[in-house]
């Protein structure tokens, strides 16, 4: 279960994640709540100091689509508060919650609209 304090941040993740993937939120079940609580509680433990963090998330989301990954490691790493492994271990778990949100929403997605056109397929059935 997700711990309560991670609820709002994992919600407020997800919806940031789809709206900028063009991706509606679903319902996520609790496999899928367990996974991307998972990859959250690991990135936080990799992240030991709270600048860490704010900095890592302002150079993500403001230079990763601008800059190639070195310049980008570069910029983080230039005041040696954060190692080049402690780096890519930061970047690989985040990725990791940023695709699981995007492969679950896909895969909820799909399993909605099967169930509309079951749904809209038992609604034409004639009646006997």
């Amino acid at each position: 279960m997700t711990p309560p304090e991670l609820q709002p941040i994992l919600r407020d993740y997800i919806t940031l994640i789809c709206k900028e993937q063009g991706l509606p939120s679903t319902k996520y079940n609790d496999n899928q709540r367990e996974i991307m609580t998972a990859n959250i509680e690991e990135f936080v433990w990799l992240c030991d100091e709270d600048s860490n963090i704010l900095l890592f998330f302002y150079v993500w989301y403001n230079h990763r689509k601008i800059y190639q990954v070195e310049v980008i490691r570069e910029k983080i790493l230039k005041d040696g508060n954060i190692s080049k492994e402690q780096f890519d271990r930061m970047c690989q778990s985040w990725a990791s919650l940023e695709s699981n949100i995007i492969q679950f929403t896909k895969e909820n997605q799909k399993l909605m609209e099967k169930q509309k056109d079951k749904d809209h397929n038992i609604d034409l059935e004639p009646e006997r």
